[in-house]
């Protein structure tokens, strides 16, 4: 779990004058979840929110599209069923590519 890497990396940008942080994240962040994993992101938020950025933008896309090293068996069918009707779905259970997600964390870095 990536708890450690982030507030490392935003200190050390904050400590160079870097007044945009973005970080693609964990759909669910929340520091009073009762999940564990969830509970873990929200924390990391929490604390990268209070390092003082101008701008801290977290995407936390649903499901990501895209080509992976290693295969995910349930993200690929979750893919594959909720690919086919993704035109009538409401929103938050469409798909997102992986490239319009690195597009609009490029944007709120800019």
């Amino acid at each position: 779990m990536d708890k450690d890497y982030p507030p490392a990396v935003a200190r050390l940008a904050r400590r160079h004058g870097t007044p945009a942080f973005v970080l693609n994240f964990s759909m669910g962040a929340d520091p009073s979840s009762r999940l564990f994993y969830t509970r873990v992101k929200g924390g990391v938020e929490r604390e990268l929110s209070a390092l003082g950025f101008c701008s801290l933008t977290t995407a936390r896309p649903r499901l990501i599209s895209g080509q992976r090293q290693e295969p995910r068996l349930a993200e690929l069918a979750v893919s594959m069923i909720l690919g086919l009707p993704a035109p009538v779905l409401p929103r938050r259970l469409q798909i997102n590519s992986a490239t319009r997600i690195v597009r609009a964390m490029v944007d709120a870095a800019v």
